[in-house]
């Protein structure tokens, strides 16, 4: 049977317009009077604008229904307590704990056909510091480098966020639910492998969560010139998983694996001998230390890296179960592992520790140095630069820890995604030039919330 296309709208007065009219071609918009069941709709719509948390709390039981149908729920303008009452009410597990512009929870069903959550997020545009650097080069003489401007916050970028591709995971979602199908967990993309059919739902959880984030680079005038605001999307999968295992060690554990992969992609605003730019000089995955008296880190992937084509980032480990646990005819163990190949032609990899890493364009200049990049300009005019920094990163990392004992309480662990981003200027090629080079950093800083009690056993 096929499934209404509406979409059931819970909030009050009308939507903000940037969603309103993306969402009019997804499908017609019926506002919610309380009567409507949220099951006999495509979607559902939170309009967080005009809810406070606790109507969300109230209306909990209702949307959980919803999704044990397969159906969608969007969450537009969440704040941090929407989240947590979402949460309460039993729509989240793991989250990110940040306001967002519009959330996407997704219904997807695992091997066994049990209900398991994805999320889809599209955050704010992420702006950052940025630092001028000048070089003058005279004839026969040596390059001179000098200071251009000091490191000044950048100014919000004037344009609105591209929902673009948001909106196209949303759209082809209730095309898919029209169609009578369900959505099904990916077992495609790099994320770590499924538990074997066998392993009873209750004692492991996965969440993957695709994050879209803008970055936005600018920088001020210097020797005539304003380069103009650049424009990095960087479209993430972070997936959470965790795992219960009560014979691997004498007292019950959990083991956690969370695994990042995406692309991080530019736009060029300009590219000749004389301006070059924005193009991508690094990407920084910072995650924080939660190695703990309960929490004890056990492996993490990739290790530094340089001189390259490829590289593979992997991690794997064992889980182990006791008969009885949740039904099991016997004790049990299965392996779960994640492993990714990613192209990284003149580019480098540094673990900085367990969980951090800074992915960097190594020629012809390092582009995650300071100053003004030698290598980056001669008498010809601006050298040219490796397809990954004017085009995308694809890049992949891995951290398994294990929760010692195990635990129904949540914790979190908090990423920093930064972004090195260059815009190189020559204004006069030949035996005397004078360059000027723009660096910016913006970041974007993410709290995971992770709930230890979605693995965790109903019988022993």
């Amino acid at each position: 049977m096929n499934v209404d296309s509406r979409l059931l709208v819970y909030g009050q007065g009308s939507l903000a317009q940037q969603f309103s009219e993306q969402l009019a071609s997804v499908g017609a918009l019926v506002k919610s009077n309380g009567s409507q069941r949220p099951q006999d709709y495509g979607l559902v719509v939170l309009d967080c604008s005009t809810l406070k948390p606790e109507e969300l709390s109230n209306h909990a039981a209702e949307l959980l229904t919803a999704l044990e149908h397969n159906r969608p729920l969007l969450v537009l303008q969440p704040t941090t307590a929407h989240k947590q009452a979402l949460a309460k009410g039993k729509l989240l597990r793991h989250y990110i704990q940040e306001p967002s512009i519009a959330l996407l929870i997704e219904p997807r069903r695992d091997a066994q056909n049990q209900l398991r959550f994805s999320l889809c997020e599209q955050f704010p545009n992420a702006t950052g510091p940025s630092v001028c650097t000048a070089a003058l080069k005279q004839k026969d003489g040596p390059v001179q480098q000098q200071p251009a401007g000091e490191e000044t916050p950048s100014a919000p970028p004037a344009t609105p966020v591209d929902l673009s591709r948001f909106m196209r995971r949303l759209a082809q979602d209730v095309k898919t639910l029209a169609s009578g199908r369900s959505l099904q967990l990916d077992t495609t993309s790099s994320a770590p492998n499924n538990p074997p059919n066998n392993i009873p739902s209750s004692l492991y959880d996965v969440t993957p969560i695709t994050l879209y984030t803008t970055f936005s680079p600018t920088g001020s005038s210097q020797g005539g010139y304003t380069p103009p605001t650049g424009s990095f999307l960087l479209e993430g999968l972070v997936t959470i998983g965790v795992y219960y295992d009560n014979t691997s060690f004498n007292t019950p554990v959990q083991w956690v694996i969370i695994d990042h992969s995406g692309l991080c992609d530019t736009t060029l605003k300009a590219n000749d001998d004389t301006h070059l730019g924005w193009s991508l000089g690094s990407l920084d995955i910072n995650g924080q230390n939660i190695s703990s008296s309960t929490m004890a880190y056990k492996q993490s992937s990739p290790n530094n890296i340089n001189n390259a084509t490829t590289y593979t980032s992997s991690s794997s480990f064992t889980v182990g179960l006791s008969g009885g646990t949740d039904g099991l005819s016997g004790n049990t163990s299965y392996t779960i592992g994640s492993s990714q190949t990613s192209t990284i032609t003149d580019w480098s990899i540094v673990q900085n520790y367990s969980d951090s890493w800074t992915f960097a364009q190594a020629t012809p200049y390092n582009g995650n140095q300071s100053g003004f990049p030698d290598g980056s300009v001669d008498m010809g005019g601006i050298e040219s630069l490796p397809a990954i920094s004017t085009t995308s990163l694809s890049y992949g990392t891995q951290t398994v820890w294990c929760r010692t004992p195990a635990a129904q309480q949540n914790s979190s662990i908090q990423y920093t995604y930064k972004v090195g981003a260059w815009f190189i200027y020559e204004d006069n090629p030949g035996w005397v030039w004078h360059a000027y080079s723009w660096h910016s950093s913006p970041s974007s800083v993410k709290t995971f919330t992770i709930d230890f009690s979605a693995a965790w056993p109903t019988s022993q």
